[in-house]
């Protein structure tokens, strides 16, 4: 009997395993351009030759990134959920067609946005300390603004601006998916750049999964303080 059960707990292990690895492995190849024009881009010498690649990521953020990366999000939710799924690729593939026009809007509109805050901060951390520490801060607050958005966007279905409205409110408002999003960026900074391979494999379904579970558990706690 116990022998059976360390079994089943060996499978269900083995097959988390490889659901996270090969959901991954097809995010990274389908950002492959991304992550090659972005080390092409801090690899160049001078602000002037930054603006060409930056210009492509943006494009590559709206076209790829972000619809790639909310089905990410949308398909760890399922798990969470636990929706019943007969193909993991088909679902994922499946995920991004259905979010593909509102994720493309957002990606524009995020696009921008990063790319307005990476040229003021290679720009003015170069003049100023300070604006340099509090473009960092500023960046940080994005970040778990762009997390926040894929939550929402992955759960629920609202208008654009409402999206990008609760986005805000909750990455402003929420000490615990602020701190919680900010400790696990972190942590996958740390462990990618210390295991590159680990990037490859678990790095963004990991954390995609980690960050909706913590957004889930957000919006139950706010549900039954409100009911």
């Amino acid at each position: 009997m116990r022998f059976s059960g360390f079994s089943h707990l060996i499978v269900q292990i083995a097959n988390w395993i490889m659901k996270f690895s090969l959901i991954n492995l097809l995010w990274v190849i389908i950002n492959g351009p991304f992550a090659v024009i972005t080390i092409i881009m801090l690899s160049t010498g001078s602000f002037m030759e930054m603006l060409v690649p930056l210009t492509l990521l943006m494009i590559l953020t709206a076209f790829l990134l972000f619809p790639s990366t909310t089905a990410l999000f949308a398909i760890t939710r399922e798990w969470i959920m636990e929706s019943e799924q007969s193909s993991l690729l088909k679902r994922y593939w499946a995920l991004i067609r259905e979010n593909y026009r509102t994720s493309f809007r957002a990606g524009s509109v995020y696009a921008f946005i990063w790319a307005v805050w990476f040229l003021d901060y290679q720009y003015l951390s170069s003049v100023n300390d300070l604006l340099g520490m509090i473009l960092i801060i500023a960046g940080i607050l994005l970040f778990v603004n762009t997390v926040v958005f894929f939550c929402f966007h992955s759960h629920y279905r609202m208008p654009m601006k409402k999206l990008f409205s609760n986005s805000l409110l909750v990455t402003l408002g929420s000490p615990v998916m602020l701190l919680g999003t900010i400790v696990l960026g972190t942590s996958f900074v740390y462990f990618t750049a210390r295991f590159p391979v680990v990037f490859i494999f678990f790095t963004g379904s990991v954390f995609a999964y980690l960050s909706f579970y913590l957004f889930f558990r957000y919006t139950l706690s706010v549900n039954r303080r409100t009911a």
